[in-house]
């Protein structure tokens, strides 16, 4: 063969083989291979886009819906349960051999008006006969779920109590939060119950109180018998707080040695409100939200944690678009999750794939 023939196959063999290195397995598979579930949330009624729904079906094991399995969604009218919403994500993970969270049976908001206006007295067997009867539809289908959701209070708001002041804590205190979880255990005993929350990542004193408060009051339900078997830890982390491996690895164990699970249930991250996104700074900033992700889905791995959903997939569906403390005043697209709006890997979905791996 002569020399020039030889050289140009050769080339081509070596470009071959750095196309198949690019061409890495999706994450759920990366993640599978170490025992921990990948995935994200999403929308039903973006399933009909196959840019939405494409990357969604090749990433994630793992699917959680944004508002679909929210109160206001499963039981608009008192007594009247339905799937309506929830049915096309349970049938598009069907589809795609995936598992579907439940998000979230008891929150202080998401509620239709007929619980607002429904007396203090009553609430109790209103929170009992939602929690009993979307459990008796989703039982076998669902298995993991988000009990509570966001129960303990941001500190700089109220300095002085652990309880967030919902209609639910006005109603019942603490006692809430083991009537949804002992309700739950009756209607599903087959499901994972999880009480779910944020701010706990960060390092610095507002995090450090209110995982001093989470883990007191998951002190008292647990000491009072209230079968909460997991924590889920939001993971919405601004890059303005500072974060350390050290105190959040601390506080993870710290949960272990309780007999909990640990997940990262809304993985995204928030860039500095106000900066305005230059092209040219796309990079250092991609960088640096890949840097956090990083750092905050190895130290939970390294600690026991075995399930990560990021809330999103790719940045054009980003919650944090709408959000206004995190919307871009410059009209660009917050770049905050794995994917760009044309499903491309960006350095945020490298560092999953790092992290997962061990690296």
């Amino acid at each position: 063969m002569p020399i020039r023939r030889r050289a140009v196959l050769g080339a081509s063999l070596l470009a071959a083989r750095r196309a198949a290195a690019q061409e890495l397995p999706p994450l759920r598979e990366i993640a599978a291979r170490r025992g921990i579930g990948f995935g994200t949330a999403i929308h039903a009624r973006l399933l009909g886009e196959a840019a939405y729904a494409a990357p969604i079906a090749r990433e994630a094991a793992l699917l959680v819906p944004e508002g679909e399995a929210k109160w206001d969604s499963l039981q608009p009218r008192e007594g009247r349960f339905t799937l309506e919403e929830l049915e096309p994500i349970l049938r598009f993970a069907d589809r795609n051999a995936q598992a579907v969270r439940g998000h979230t049976l008891v929150w202080h908001t998401a509620l239709p008006a007929w619980v607002w206006q429904a007396p203090a007295p009553r609430l109790r067997g209103i929170l009992e006969a939602h929690v009993a009867g979307v459990l008796a539809l989703t039982r076998g289908r669902i298995a993991d779920w988000d009990v509570v959701n966001e129960p303990i209070a941001d500190p700089d708001v109220l300095p002085h109590q652990d309880l967030r002041d919902s209609i639910w804590a006005r109603a019942m205190g603490e006692g809430y939060l083991d009537l949804a979880f002992r309700t739950a255990r009756a209607a599903d005993p087959a499901a994972r119950l999880v009480l779910n929350d944020y701010g706990l990542e960060a390092s610095w004193p507002r995090a450090d109180e209110k995982r001093a408060r989470l883990l007191r009051v998951l002190r008292g339900m647990l000491g009072r018998g209230a079968p909460v078997q997991a924590v889920g830890i939001q993971a919405h982390m601004p890059l303005d707080q500072p974060f350390a491996p050290s105190p959040f690895a601390a506080f993870l164990r710290q949960l272990r040695a309780m007999g909990l699970d640990v997940l990262l249930t809304e993985l995204d991250v928030i860039e500095p409100a106000g900066a305005p996104l230059r092209e040219e700074d796309i990079p250092a900033r991609d960088a640096a939200v890949a840097a956090r992700a990083h750092a905050v889905v190895s130290t939970a791995l390294a600690e026991g944690c075995r399930t990560v959903l990021t809330w999103g997939l790719a940045d054009p569906w980003s919650w944090l678009n709408l959000w206004p403390p995190a919307r871009r005043p410059d009209g660009a697209e917050v770049r905050a999750l794995p994917l760009d709006g044309a499903g491309r890997r960006k350095p945020m979905w490298h560092a999953l794939a790092r992290a997962f791996e061990g690296r």
